[in-house]
């Protein structure tokens, strides 16, 4: 009798285990604040995007340059965001002229910035910077 007991709960635990299965990909954002990490969805920040494929494979964790007023930054193309942002996919390392530190003078004030920022520094003060490349 005790070896069906046993038994009756051995097969329950089986058969309830499939569907307590962990659903396992790419989160774009966890609830830790981690990006484009594999974990179970539970930990998947629900403002952002999972996918059940491996990040690698998917579009929302492609890394590249993000050019846009605030300077240049390597990031995910979903978080590049901002007025006048720009996602450069696969350029990981901002090697393109916007991106260059530059020594910026606008008026009397000079300081070492990139030259997208720069220019836009500028257009704000409504003055002509100065670009050095250092």
């Amino acid at each position: 009798m005790r070896k069906i007991i046993l038994l009756l709960i051995l097969l329950s635990f089986l058969l309830v285990l499939p569907s307590i299965k962990a659903e396992v990909g790419c989160c774009e954002n966890t609830t830790l604040g981690f990006l484009c990490q594999e974990v179970d969805r539970t930990e998947c920040n629900p403002a952002y995007q999972f996918s059940q494929y491996t990040c690698e494979n998917t579009d929302f964790c492609k890394t590249g340059c993000c050019v846009s007023d605030a300077g240049c930054a390597v990031t995910t193309g979903s978080l590049c965001q901002g007025e006048n942002a720009t996602f450069l996919e696969g350029n990981s390392e901002c090697t393109i002229d916007d991106c260059a530190m530059v020594c910026c003078i606008i008026g009397t004030e000079a300081i070492v910035m990139p030259q997208a920022r720069c220019e836009k520094e500028a257009e704000r003060a409504n003055l002509e910077p100065v670009i050095v490349r250092t």
